[in-house]
This record gives structure tokens, sequence and C-alpha cells, in this order.
């Protein structure tokens, strides 16, 4: 089946970090759709409507401005004022909304009528505090209580589940009209003269286990947000790129731009660095495989983003055996949350480590980052970490001593795949039938042979030429005894992998579809 390309998906999207929003193309947001206002994987705002006089807006134009910020413009329709009939279209209604760590949000009108018009701005916000993973899958639960108070201007809303505790704090900051809240709605009443212009703006402060996350009164700054200075330090140290094709150059300057939306910050004894989270917007967490895998598809352009990487996965690295969490000693993670099903010990994901690779393309990604920065103090603020990694490999990731790595899943709530095919029925046999693990998966064994090549240099810039020796042995054999069991003479290519049984998955997959001729000893892991 041909992939499904989404133009236009009718959504706008902006996040700065873990926090993130997601609306209609007129910036509602529907409670019954993956929409809403998210902080640390929790839905803090589930409903958002804006309305004159009880009338929706009619939506002129919106778009994301870059990654963080967003404006909606509307006019309105013909509506019943205090003073009479307002005309379609005497309105331009202007919505922004900046997201640094919490959201602000402007709101101006201008009258373009030949009067004087009076009516009222109504906001109607709610917020479930649903689980990410409530939302992603529409089945939303509510589990804990639920407390709205409104104090001195102030509408805050909490959500307590034991130890879990999420808010949001919606607060008008400025403007013309004092607010008022009744009803689930706040409300602006409005006078504006011909001609003239009236704001309010509005703040949404998130807590969350203690820490408040407080946006930027961006309308005081001219939106030169924390955010976007980031964003802008991002770019210029970015590799640069000059063509004549003024087409390429957008196209990488897009991508580029793109990347830096993914940012998440990693703090290393005082000093900052970012690495690259798995997409926006129901992935921007700390992930393993992906987040190496995009550090080493964009080494050439920030190789800090590898640096970041490698030491957030080297803080987390799993110290003992623990099956819940599908974690073994010198173990990388998979995926880290921190939603209510997680922090109430539901969800094994805080952090889950039920990945095959993340701990053997940590090695790769250690030695590629020093082949770019030839900073030999990260090598050895790394030692620790890779030590433990290559131990992992002989100890945990070949549990049962055949000489290949292999997964199988512990936890309950684990994965029952875990290499980058990680669905519950990615691996099958050529008939279809689900393969059982422990499964020894083609591309493992040769991101092991690699990580120990790349190890093997690793040890000779720190002048231990006996170690070296011994990891560049240990890849010559796997490399031996890999084509002689993974190789399928009868359609001349390498087989999926190795069941439980130690037989051949005589699966190839659909990109894989090509009959070479070189001889089996000719191909490398």
């Amino acid at each position: 089946m041909p992939t499904k390309v989404t133009v236009n998906s009718g959504l706008i999207t902006i996040n700065d970090g873990s926090s993130f929003l997601v609306t209609a193309s007129d910036g509602s947001i529907d409670e019954n759709l993956p929409q809403g206002l998210f902080v640390w994987d929790t839905r803090l705002i589930s409903y958002y409507e804006i309305s004159l006089n009880r009338c929706r807006l009619s939506l002129l134009a919106s778009s994301n401005i870059t990654h963080h910020n967003a404006l909606y413009q509307f006019t309105n329709p013909q509506l019943s004022i205090i003073n009479g009939t307002l005309p379609t279209g005497s309105l331009l209604v202007t919505v922004r909304r900046d997201i640094v760590e919490g959201m602000h949000e402007d709101i101006d009108i201008t009258n373009y009528h030949n009067e004087v018009v009076e009516f009222q701005l109504m906001l109607a916000v709610r917020s479930d505090f649903a689980d990410i993973f409530d939302v992603k899958s529409q089945q939303i639960l509510t589990r804990g209580e639920t407390q709205t108070r409104w104090e001195n201007g102030v509408l805050t809303t909490e959500y307590r589940n034991g130890s879990f505790l999420r808010g949001i704090v919606i607060e008008p900051v400025c403007g013309n009209s004092e607010p008022r809240y009744a009803n689930g709605r706040l409300m602006f009443d409005v006078v504006i003269a011909p001609g003239k212009t009236w704001h309010t703006c509005v703040n949404f402060t998130a807590l969350a286990d203690g820490n408040v996350f407080k946006p930027q009164k961006t309308c005081t700054v001219s939106h030169n947000t924390k955010a976007g200075k980031v964003r802008d330090q991002f770019l210029m140290n970015a590799t640069k790129l000059r063509s004549s094709n003024a087409e390429i150059a957008e196209y990488y300057q897009q991508a580029i731009a793109d990347m830096g939306a993914l940012r998440i910050e990693v703090d290393d004894n005082g000093h900052q660095f970012w690495m690259p989270a798995a997409g926006i917007p129901w992935f921007i967490a700390v992930f393993g495989r992906d987040s190496i895998i995009a550090s080493l598809q964009a080494i050439a352009v920030y190789h800090e983003f590898a640096r970041g990487t490698l030491l957030k996965l080297a803080q987390l690295q799993a110290t003992e055996l623990d099956d819940w969490h599908d974690a073994q000693p010198g173990k990388m993670l998979h995926e880290m949350r921190r939603d209510e099903l997680t922090t109430l010990n539901l969800l094994p994901y805080h952090p889950y480590y039920g990945t095959v690779d993340t701990t053997i393309l940590w090695i790769v990604t250690l030695a590629e980052a020093y082949n770019w920065n030839a900073d030999v103090s990260m090598l050895d603020e790394c030692r620790a970490p890779l030590e433990k990694a290559l131990n992992w490999i002989d100890k945990y990731g070949d549990f049962d001593g055949d000489g290949f790595v292999e997964y199988l899943t512990h936890s309950s709530k684990g994965l029952r795949n875990q290499g980058w095919k990680d669905s519950g029925d990615a691996i099958v046999y050529p008939d279809g039938q689900l393969v059982e693990p422990p499964i020894a998966l083609c591309e493992v064994q040769g991101y092991v042979y690699d990580a120990w090549l790349r190890a093997a240099v690793i040890y000779e810039v720190w002048g231990e030429k006996e170690q070296a020796k011994k990891l560049r042995q240990k890849a010559e054999e796997l490399y031996q005894r890999f084509n002689d069991r993974f190789w399928m003479d009868s359609v001349g290519f390498y087989c999926l992998g190795l069941d439980d049984k130690k037989q051949q998955i005589q699966s190839i997959r659909d990109f894989q579809k090509i009959k070479y001729t070189e001889n089996k000893n000719d191909n490398h892991c």
C-alpha cells in the first residue's frame, strides 16, 4: 500500500520543548479530538472557543509563524450588538499565540465600522487533564479530582490523583476591560470607537508536580521570546549552505528550522546542550533510537545534537535489573514520559528500556561525534557509560550466549518487538505467521559489528591498544558467524533474523527484495 501523504491537515501545531499546542485551523480545541495544550504529557486545555456575543468568528487566515508561535485572523458574521446590528466584516480579530514553556495569547480587535461598537468577547475554556496516551487513543478516563477557583481575576484549575499534580492558571494580564468569569467562560466587555483597536492578552501558566511553567508576556517585547532567541542561536550555529538554486537553499533552511523545533534541553553540570525529540507533537520526549538516529543523520549540520543525546542517555543509563521497565545494567532507554499513567506506575515509561538497539547505536554515535568534534574530554566523560554499554552487549544483549544479540520482553506492558520495527505484528515469517521472541534481528548484528570496531578506535585514542585489538577480534568473529547463520543461499540474501529456535526467519523486507550476485563472503554486516 502506498504511503499516504497529507498536506494541510487542518491543524496548527506549535511547541517549545515538551510543551505543545494542537488546534484546528480556527484556533479552537475540540476535547473529542487529539487536540489541546499539553505540558509534560498531560492535556491542560481540552476545549477552547472564542466568540463575540456567543457567535463564532469567521476565519480569514491562520498559520504558524515559527515552530513556537501562530497567528489566526478572523472577522465577524452579522452580529446583534447593544446599539443595533453589526454588518458582516466590520471587525478584524487577530489572535496570536506564543509557546514559551506556558502559553501567551494576544487578542486584538480593530473596528472598521463607522460607529462605536459594543459587545462581549467570550473565551470558553475547559481542562480534562487527560493522559497523552488516552488522548491519542481517544479513550479519555478521569481518574483523579479537579477543582477550579476564580480569585482576583485569575482562573486556576488543578487536578490531583495521588502524587500526580497538574494545573493551569489563566490570567488576563493587560487590556482595556476587566475580565469576569462565569459558566465556564472568561468574558470581556468591549467598546471600540471607529478606526480604533482593542487589546487584551492572557497568560496560560502550567503547573506540574511543583514546577511552574510561566509564559513570557510577549505583547510587551514585540514577541522577541526566549524560544525565538534560542532558535536564532541554533540557526546561526548550524552548518550554512549556499546554492545558486534558490529552492534548494530554501528547502535546506526549512529543514534546519524543523530540526530546531525538535530540540530538548540537556543540562550537564551547568552546561547547556540539545538533543532531538522523536517528533512533533506526540513524541516530544526523550527517546533512544529516534534521537540517536536523528543525531547521526544531522551530524554534518549540527553535531552538538549528538553530544546532547549521548549525555542525556548516559544520565539515564540503567543501573539494575528491573523487569517492569525492561531495564538491565548498562542499557540505554527507549522512551521517557511524565504522564499520569506512568507517574502512577500503570505504564513503565519512567523510563522504559525496551529497545535492543539504542545501547549499541549509542556507541556508534559516540565514535562518530568524536570524528566531528575531536573532543577527548567528551570521550573521557563518556568512558564509564561506554564500558557499561559494551558489557551490556556481552552479558544481557547476548543473554543466551549464542554469539548474537537478541531481544525478549519481560515487562507486562512492554513492547513485544524491540527493533526499529517495533509494532506487535512487525516480525513475521514469509507466510505471515508471527515470530515468537527471543529474536535476533539481522541489522542488530550489523550494529554490534560497527560498535565494536568504533569502540576499538576510541580505546586507541586512550592508548589502550590491547583492548582495541580484542574488540576488533570480536568483530571479525561476528562477521564470520553472521554470514554463516544469516545468509540464505536459496534467495541470495540475508534473512530477517533468527527465531526462538535459532532458525532463520526467511523473510525479506519489501525494500530489500534485491538479489545480489556477489559471494556471501564479500557482503559486510
